[in-house]
C-alpha cells in the first residue's frame, strides 16, 4: 500500500492519495480532496484516480516543475504510473529545499512552518513514504491566492532553529543551515507542529458521493506507452506513446 499526501490544487489544505489497502489487487485507488472541512471529500471516480491497475509503492513530486504536485505509482505486474497534475497552476506556491551543514546535507528529519497570514504549514523532511515509496526532498507549499510565505520556520535535526522568509510566491528557494535569522521571541516546543484533530469515532469514508462540482483535469502518463487524459467523466485513451498533455 502506498498513501501521500499534497496539496493538488495549490490550496492551504493538503489532499491525500491511497493506493490499494490490501494484498488481493482489486481494491481501486483513491484522491480524497480537502477543502478545509471534515471529512475529506472522495473524488477518485470524479477524476479517474481509481485505475484499475494493481498499485503499491508511490512517492509524490512536482515532476513537471509547474508548481503542483505529481505523483508516480509503481504497479504490480504492470508499467509504473506517473500522474501529472493539472489542476490549477494559476495559484500560488513555493517550492523549497533545504541543505544541512551542521546535520545530514539533505536535511532529513528537519521540520518546516510556514506561516501564510493567519495560516499554518507543515512541512517534514523524510527518508521513506508508505509503502517501498520516498518523496521528493522539495517541499512544496500551496499559498491558494497569497502573494507570499511571510516566515518559514525551519528545526533542523539537531534542534537548532532558524527563520527564512519572506518567499515570494511562484519561487524555488534552497535553505542553508546557518544562513537564516533566529527566531523572533526564540520558537516554543508547542509551536513546532501543527495540530492534529481526530475524526469522530463514527465516522467512516463515503463508497459514493455525486458531486455538483467541474474537477479540473489531472492526466496519467504510463511509463511504458500509455497516455490517458484524467478529467471529468473518467479516463479517455489518447493516441501516440509518452506523448506530453497539453499545457
Amino acid at each position: 500500500m502506498g498513501a501521500s499526501s499534497a496539496a493538488e490544487e495549490e490550496t492551504i489544505y493538503t489532499d491525500l492519495f491511497l493506493g490499494p489497502r490490501s494484498w488481493n489487487g482489486r481494491e481501486r485507488n483513491r484522491l480524497l480532496l480537502n477543502t478545509g472541512r471534515w471529512p475529506l471529500i472522495d473524488v477518485s471516480a470524479a477524476t479517474g484516480a481509481d485505475d484499475r491497475r494493481d498499485g503499491r509503492g508511490m512517492a509524490v513530486s512536482d515532476f513537471d516543475h509547474d508548481g503542483d504536485v505529481d505523483f508516480a505509482v509503481a504497479n504490480y505486474e504492470a508499467p509504473a504510473s506517473l500522474w501529472i497534475n493539472r489542476w490549477g497552476q494559476a495559484r500560488g506556491w513555493v517550492a523549497v529545499r533545504l541543505e544541512g551543514r551542521k546535520v545530514n546535507r539533505d536535511a532529513i528529519g528537519a521540520t518546516l512552518v510556514a506561516h501564510v497570514g493567519e495560516a499554518r504549514m507543515l512541512r517534514v523532511v523524510g527518508a521513506g513514504h508508505g509503502y517501498a515509496g520516498q518523496n521528493s526532498l522539495e517541499q512544496l507549499f500551496g499559498l491558494g491566492d497569497a502573494a507570499r510565505i511571510d516566515a518559514l520556520e525551519v528545526r533542523w535535526p539537531d534542534g537548532s532553529r532558524e527563520r527564512f522568509g519572506p518567499l515570494a510566491a511562484g519561487t524555488r528557494v534552497r535553505l542553508v543551515q546557518g544562513e537564516g535569522a533566529a527566531p523572533e521571541g526564540g520558537v516554543e516546543e508547542s509551536q513546532a507542529g501543527v495540530p492534529l484533530v481526530p475524526p469522530p469515532e463514527d465516522f467512516e469514508l463515503p463508497r459514493w458521493l455525486w458531486l455538483a462540482m467541474i474537477i479540473p483535469p489531472l492526466f496519467l502518463i504510463g511509463m511504458a506507452t500509455l497516455t490517458r487524459k484524467l478529467g471529468s467523466g473518467g479516463a479517455e485513451p489518447q493516441a501516440g506513446p509518452s506523448e506530453q498533455p497539453p499545457a
